[in-house]
């Protein structure tokens, strides 16, 4: 077992459990009970009320409060939560006047098909919604997009630029070739999307805007075994899914901003 006992303090600082400035080496043991009745299961409603007196949106203004709720990402314990809050957020996107469309993946091979085919059960037997699509070599069955929706890539495009599993953007654009619309089926995916990005440190695909990448769809490609023989199974789509929430497992090891 480990055992909480000195506070460090690299400067007199205010303190966030106490209406106190504390010297070096002085002690503020507040957070440090907390801690330890965590340990042990001692926690009290006064805890949680101090806790909640520290957080960060108790000194934030309305105008800041309010863009919060509005842009911040949300956090959830379960997936079916983390799909409902996504389905609820891009209907409010495409309420607004958003283009968006459906983009559905082409399978090649048994594999493929059989995930999509499972996916599509579960979210009949539930109704379409709490539902997590099965992604095979990294490309999710389908994904509603939309210009202005927050979503995240779901496999490793280019680490070193920034382009990573699970980087969250925003769609700014979504573009179709002269000739191609979406369709309802979701067949006709973009032939481009233009993601904004923040984490993006690559050469920049426009000098005015140097976050924003070009998306279009890619091949994920997995071996497993077909008919007894090992044949390559492939999924073709976009490596993209919605943002707007995260489960709890999924953010960790992530640096979020503007969590709610």
């Amino acid at each position: 077992c480990i055992y909480l006992t000195d506070v460090q303090r690299q400067k007199p600082l205010p303190c966030n459990a106490c209406p106190e400035f504390h010297e070096d080496g002085a002690q503020c043991t507040r957070l440090k009970d907390l801690l330890l009745a965590l340990r042990f299961g001692g926690v009290t409603e006064e805890h949680w009320k101090w806790l909640c007196g520290t957080r960060e949106q108790r000194h934030m203004t309305e105008q800041q409060t309010a863009t919060l709720a509005q842009a911040g990402m949300c956090l959830f314990p379960r997936n079916a939560d983390v799909a409902a809050e996504n389905c609820s957020k891009l209907q409010l996107v495409i309420n607004e006047g958003a283009k968006a469309c459906l983009c559905r993946a082409q399978n090649n091979g048994k594999c493929a098909k059989r995930g999509e085919a499972k996916f599509e059960r579960t979210a009949a037997k539930k109704g379409g919604r709490g539902s997590k699509p099965g992604k095979f070599g990294g490309v999710p069955p389908q994904v509603y997009i939309a210009e202005g929706a927050k979503v995240a890539l779901t496999m490793n495009l280019c680490v070193r630029w920034g382009l990573f599993n699970g980087a969250p953007g925003v769609v700014k654009a979504i573009y179709y070739r002269t000739g191609r619309e979406p369709t309802p089926d979701g067949n006709n995916h973009p032939d481009l999307l233009l993601v904004d990005f923040p984490s993006y440190k690559g050469t920049a695909w426009l000098p005015s805007h140097p976050t924003i990448v070009p998306i279009g769809a890619v091949v994920g490609e997995q071996f497993r075994c077909c008919d007894r023989i090992k044949s390559p199974c492939s999924r073709t789509g976009l490596p993209l899914q919605l943002c707007f929430a995260c489960s709890i497992h999924k953010s960790q090891g992530m640096t979020l901003h503007g969590l709610r």
